[in-house]
């Protein structure tokens, strides 16, 4: 959000090693935001599935408030592109709203679809039964049952 503040987006625009820095935090931050909810490693894993929920849903209100404040804007915010060529006949001003409704719809789409596959993910995982072990569901709490099972799961352990 910070590198939108439009002295700073202004400055790496007209400064390259600025701007390369810029997209090196872009990508840093990126791998640091979805790695609670992508982890690839055990030593890191990834949040519970309810935290994702909650974590992704925070995580898009500061894109959601800087897309609207871009697109609700009635001025141009970013000198810089009001001098660019007009490539599509848009006015700097149509582009820069555009360009924040692309960041405020769009992006909040894409957390909105993540976080609806956590949620299906996390009702599969919590309906889930023990059929595929062969555990009738009515035997949790039952002592023999329990005992003849991890007898019988010792027996091919040795």
């Amino acid at each position: 959000v910070i590198w939108h503040v439009p002295a700073l987006y202004e400055a790496a625009l007209r400064h390259h090693n600025l701007h390369i820095l810029q997209h090196l935090v872009f990508l840093t931050t990126a791998v640091i935001m979805w790695w609670p909810v992508l982890s690839p490693v055990p030593e890191l894993p990834r949040i519970p599935h309810l935290l994702q929920l909650l974590y992704l849903f925070l995580l898009g209100i500061p894109m959601s408030v800087t897309g609207a404040l871009i697109s609700l804007s009635d001025s141009v915010l970013y000198p810089f592109y009001a001098a660019a060529p007009r490539v599509w006949g848009l006015s700097p001003l149509e582009d820069q709203q555009i360009g924040g409704l692309l960041m405020w719809v769009l992006g909040g789409l894409m957390l909105w679809i993540v976080m609806t596959v956590i949620w299906f993910r996390y009702s599969v995982w919590d309906q889930r039964t023990d059929a595929e072990t062969g555990v009738p569901e009515e035997a949790y709490g039952n002592a023999e049952f329990e005992m003849r099972n991890a007898e019988s799961q010792g027996e091919g352990r040795n």
